[in-house]
């Protein structure tokens, strides 16, 4: 309930309660008929108060009420001995009963209504998922079928072309044109290969691995270029991590791509921080890639790992793609999202350490 509508009906239940006192106070004991009238109007806060604040609303408004009921029975009715009061005190107790009971029921009704919005919301994501996953697999069939196709004819063009290069001597003006062509064949084969990894991942090949050390090998593999960028490294690695059930090589797969991108968008040199952690008492285990790039243009976060979105000229849209579905495989998460103060990207990868929680579906958050 909205804060300003709480404070306008707790508003509205005191008012209430202020008004049937003072009709109490008010009107004289001998007119006993109004008082009996009286005596029944302070179910209503009681009633509305436990509906809308539950099992402690309802009990708050319902000893309020007897309070004050009590306070005038012992002002003004005990001194009229003849008589007697024993209805009018079973009325307090009646009132702790009835909204005790309104508020428990209220809170169960309140908790049942979560539980269906809670059901009715995993419904939606897990109906959105289904059709995520329908457009992926429509995705990979024909990115499947267009890279088998593509793959065979390139082959035979680059054995064609290698052979036909052979005969052009190394100081012939052609032979710019023969580097030009080695590179875009090249790069024809970077995006054939893509598209198959995506189209048609490979199973992982699982077992015990040392996330630290996958983590400095592909940083080992990425010193020179973060040395021509002008990158200073970071690591904050935690100590005594749990050896992790993954593929090795598609974890460094994963690392060594958000690493080159984080390095990418340091083209003016920068800092790159790498930091693994454990979670959950060692059930996960946490690895954030930090840059101090030119971070995500707003809005365009979610955008990163839809197939063939990219924001390089040369990119094929289908790096961080990748990367996710072999996280996912993983039992994992993958998140990517700009710094606080946007000065760079973060990208948070969560494995679980065991077996058993890569087979029962994965890792929460």
């Amino acid at each position: 309930m909205n804060y300003d509508i709480r404070t306008r009906w707790k508003i509205g239940i005191g008012t209430t309660l202020l008004l049937v006192s003072l009709m109490h106070f008010l009107t004289p004991v001998h007119l006993g008929i109004y008082h009996n009238v009286y005596d029944r109007l302070f179910y209503i806060p009681i009633i509305f108060s436990a509906f809308l604040f539950g099992f402690r609303g309802g009990a708050a408004t319902a000893v309020i009420s007897g309070i004050i009921l009590l306070l005038h029975l012992l002002f003004q009715w005990r001194v009229h001995v003849e008589i007697d009061l024993t209805g009018r005190y079973l009325e307090i107790a009646m009132y702790l009963v009835v909204g005790v009971i309104t508020g428990v029921l209220s809170d169960m009704e309140k908790s049942q209504r979560r539980k269906a919005e809670r059901a009715y919301e995993q419904l939606v994501n897990s109906f959105e998922k289904a059709k995520e996953s329908e457009r992926l697999a429509a995705i990979g069939m024909v990115a499947a079928g267009v890279a088998h196709e593509i793959r065979n004819p390139l082959g035979g063009i680059k054995g064609a072309f290698e052979l036909v290069a052979e005969d052009i001597p190394p100081d012939s003006p052609k032979t710019r044109f023969v580097e030009i062509v080695e590179k875009e064949i090249k790069r024809m084969e970077v995006i054939v290969g893509d598209f198959l990894k995506f189209a048609r991942p490979p199973e992982p090949q699982f077992s015990y691995v040392d996330i630290n050390g996958i983590l400095d090998s592909v940083l080992d593999l990425s010193r020179k270029k973060m040395s021509v960028n002008r990158i200073t490294l970071r690591k904050e690695m935690a100590d005594n991590m749990p050896r992790v059930y993954a593929d090795p090589n598609q974890l460094k797969q994963v690392f060594l791509n958000i690493i080159l991108n984080g390095i990418d968008a340091m083209q003016d040199g920068g800092t790159l921080e790498v930091v693994s952690e454990i979670l959950e008492n060692g059930k996960c285990v946490k690895i954030r890639i930090i840059d101090s790039g030119v971070g995500i243009e707003p809005g365009k976060e979610k955008f990163l790992v839809e197939p063939f979105y990219t924001t390089k000229e040369t990119g094929t849209g289908l790096g961080l793609p990748i990367v996710k579905k072999i996280v996912e495989k993983h039992g994992g998460t993958f998140v990517i999202s700009n710094r606080q103060d946007r000065r760079g990207t973060v990208v948070r990868v969560q494995i679980p350490v065991g077996a058993a929680a890569v087979e029962g579906g994965g890792a929460d958050g």
